[in-house]
């Protein structure tokens, strides 16, 4: 059912996937670094527009994998079941980054995939998946992640 519901809307949003532990460890990390970083951008220019960071730019290594609190995101039990069905021959990750976006930003960026090559609107498969996890409970009027479905298809593109 997941595949069917990706191939056709772009998206699936599997709740409850991270239980409490893991969302708290996770959490806690992501402010020690976000406290970090305040400290050296006092006026909240950020690293991918004003008052908007990437975990994964903040490392020199693009990703924070090497942190016990993002490499256990990395094998999820419910996020592995929707991947398999997506993916039935296998899967395997790539990087572990994440944003982050203050209170009060105006700006934001489209969720996407930094990857090359044809476009990816054009192919039957997906290459590549983005996996997010929400770590606090949001609103409306905080400015979510807005997914539009449907969008990951052009007009006229394979399906």
């Amino acid at each position: 059912e997941a595949a069917v519901l990706f191939n056709s809307l772009g998206f699936v949003a599997v709740l409850g996937a991270l239980d409490t532990l893991k969302v708290k460890s996770a959490l806690s990390r992501a402010n020690q670094i976000l406290d970090r970083v305040l400290q050296l951008d006092p006026i909240r220019m950020g690293n991918r527009g004003p008052r908007r960071y990437s975990f994964g730019a903040l490392s020199p290594t693009h990703h924070l994998v090497h942190l016990p609190e993002w490499s256990q995101l990395l094998d999820v039990d419910a996020v592995n079941a929707v991947l398999h069905d997506i993916y039935p021959d296998g899967f395997f990750a790539v990087g572990g980054g994440g944003d982050l976006v203050l209170e009060d930003t105006s700006t934001y960026q489209s969720l996407h995939l930094d990857i090359g090559g044809p476009s990816i609107h054009e192919m039957k498969e997906p290459p590549g998946i983005a996996v997010n996890f929400l770590l606090e409970d949001l609103e409306c009027t905080d400015g979510p992640t807005r997914v539009v479905a449907g969008t990951h298809r052009l007009p006229g593109a394979a399906r």
